[in-house]
């Protein structure tokens, strides 16, 4: 279903629609990020063979290890940050912000950034 409407998608190219295409992608990543977070949550990756998240991505989404590595820190962390993952979804916040919380918000502040 969702493979059938990208792949007969056509972007117009001017800026208004690429800045749009961004976002809207953007906001896709957000919604994938959540999805990865319930599936690492769940352990759904080990019975697949994987060692860890990261590793199922790495091999299964034919990630980076560095990409692979930053996105199952991101879901993982978002989990523990709903108005941060919900702020994503809307797009009120881009992933290079919410990469950016995560990056410098360590686990042990999660739980006081969140209440703020």
């Amino acid at each position: 279903m969702l493979e059938a409407e990208i792949e007969g998608l056509r972007i117009p190219v001017d800026g208004a629609a690429l800045r749009k295409a961004h976002r809207l992608l953007d906001r896709f990543a957000a919604k994938v990020s959540e999805a990865d977070g319930e599936f690492d949550a769940a352990g759904m990756w080990e019975p697949e063979g994987a060692t860890s998240m990261a590793n199922w991505l790495r091999y299964e989404a034919r990630q980076s290890g560095g990409k692979a590595a930053s996105d199952a820190k991101i879901a993982e962390a978002l989990r523990s940050l709903p108005v941060t993952a919900v702020a994503w979804r809307s797009g009120e916040l881009s992933g290079a912000q919410v990469q950016a919380i995560v990056a410098n918000v360590p686990r042990r502040h999660r739980e006081l950034f969140a209440s703020h």
